[in-house]
């Protein structure tokens, strides 16, 4: 009885420091397992948080890009209007200034025509009248009344018919003029608002297409980007769920093989106890 007490004892301590040195080795194999796992976890969530600084710093500077560029284009825009008005307004006081010079040169010229003709047809009619006053000397004294009558009569006439003929025709000249001035003016501002609708459909359809090219590219990023994000979420969850598949089956597997250690040892200790009570019996 003593030596099965003694050998149960000895049995069961030598049992105790395998367990224990069994239980030791296990956990620092897991304490190893485990640390390998935590550096791996924590270089892919370094990697993961540079990659995503990454792309947050790249979209900013995108966006500080756009802006700039669009602020750029609006300076563009404007100064090339001012200097396409400038370079018009010029160009329109140099057409006033030469319809100005050159309808004062026909006006002077008709007028000087005009002066020339009167001053020849004066000479004839001064050169007829000497000529008809010498050849009718010996006319009457009545007859010569009535025909110095006649001449200042008609003279007279003559010189208000040149007066009105004159008045006429400045009156003509400054209505013709007035009325090119009015249609110059209706043209020029029918011009100017066609120029003007026509470079707001031009900077219209230009900005439209800009706008559909700035959205198509946004949307291509948006697209890229939510791919990007979608893929990297499912690989995250494809790997958690690998991991808790692997944490789950290895935990079926730790339980499993303490069981069948526990038995075993139960097992063995049954069996040790059976074979040291049949030796003693």
């Amino acid at each position: 009885l003593l030596q099965s007490i003694y050998r149960g004892w000895t049995v069961r301590r030598q049992i105790r420091r395998e367990h224990n040195a069994a239980v030791k080795i296990q956990s620092a194999f897991r304490k190893s397992q485990a640390q390998k796992q935590f550096r791996s976890l924590k270089r892919a969530a370094l990697v993961i948080q540079r990659h995503l600084r990454a792309i947050t710093t790249g979209k900013q500077q995108r966006m500080e890009y756009v802006e700039l560029r669009r602020a750029t284009v609006l300076l563009q825009a404007a100064w090339k209007g001012r200097t396409v008005r400038r370079q018009i307004q010029k160009q329109h006081k140099c057409a006033v200034t030469i319809q100005s010079h050159y309808r004062m040169h026909v006006q002077q010229k008709k007028w000087k025509a005009i002066k020339k003709a009167v001053l020849l047809i004066q000479m004839e009619y001064r050169a007829y009248k000497i000529g008809h006053k010498q050849r009718h000397l010996y006319l009457k004294t009545k007859a010569a009344i009535v025909t110095l009558q006649s001449v200042y009569r008609g003279l007279k006439v003559r010189k208000e018919l040149r007066e009105k003929n004159k008045a006429a025709v400045t009156i003509q000249s400054k209505y013709k003029a007035y009325k090119a001035q009015k249609t110059y003016a209706s043209q020029r501002v029918a011009a100017i608002t066609i120029q003007r609708w026509y470079r707001a459909i031009k900077i219209a359809k230009q900005q439209h297409r800009d706008y559909c090219k700035l959205r198509d590219a946004a949307i291509k990023i948006q697209a890229v980007y939510r791919g990007a994000r979608v893929r990297r979420h499912i690989q995250h969850m494809h790997m958690a769920a690998t991991f808790m598949k692997a944490m789950f089956k290895m935990h079926q597997s730790k339980v499993r093989y303490h069981t069948m250690r526990r038995a075993a040892i139960v097992i063995q200790v049954k069996y040790r106890a059976y074979c040291q009570g049949k030796i003693q019996r």
